[in-house]
């Protein structure tokens, strides 16, 4: 079981560990599960998260499993080509209730 202080260090979060468990309540047919299972760096594993975190099925899972890392996930949306969704909106409203720290 992870630390407290673990749970808010970036630096000390397993993504190995991390991403299994998040594969293991997306469906395999999804193709979420097939975009986290295929990464080879960890830039495509932070941006496959960060899509991932976008959408209302899995945003509380990802946020619950990744959260030392979702102002780093959060931000990846501004980086992104593409407006902003609907589905960004309603994962934002939804975590900055939850997590005070994206506030800011």
């Amino acid at each position: 079981m992870a630390s407290a202080n673990n749970m808010q260090n970036p630096l000390a979060i397993n993504l190995r560990r991390q991403t299994r468990a998040l594969l293991d309540t997306i469906p395999k047919t999804s193709p979420h599960y097939a975009a986290l299972r295929d990464v080879t760096t960890t830039r495509q594993l932070l941006a496959s998260l960060s899509s991932v975190l976008a959408g209302p099925a899995f945003t509380k899972t990802v946020a619950s499993l990744f959260r030392p890392l979702l102002v780093d996930l959060c931000a990846r949306w501004l980086e992104s080509s593409t407006t902003y969704t609907e589905e960004q909106l309603f994962a934002l409203c939804y975590l900055v209730e939850v997590h005070e720290e994206l506030f800011p």
